[in-house]
């Protein structure tokens, strides 16, 4: 009896490898979570890089165009003010010439 005793029974070791492989599953499950929870908050991080990038990059598009429409619009003007000056000068040229004339 002092050899039976001492053993262990096939359903007492069943229930001890239950309990130690459900220890282990759910330990396992656990770190399976927090691997998860940790994935999600790089990939959230990593998304709201991207979008911040985004949002840059459309910023950056809309001020260059808007820089682009100015200097057009510079162009245009600065063609003018070169006209209007070029239509003065002439002006004073004739009336100088006249005046030269006169004289």
């Amino acid at each position: 009896m002092g050899r039976t005793g001492s053993r262990l029974r096939t359903d007492q070791v069943g229930a001890i490898l239950d309990a130690v492989s459900g220890n282990a599953i759910q330990v396992a499950g656990w770190r399976l979570e927090r691997a998860l929870s940790r994935l999600e908050r790089r990939i959230a991080r990593r998304l709201a890089g991207v979008e911040a990038k985004a949002e840059d990059h459309e910023r950056l598009v809309a001020e260059l165009r808007a820089t682009r429409t100015r200097a057009q619009e510079l162009e245009v003007a600065g063609a003018a003010a070169a006209a209007a000056l070029d239509r003065a000068i002439n002006q004073i040229n004739e009336v100088l010439a006249e005046q030269g004339a006169k004289v």
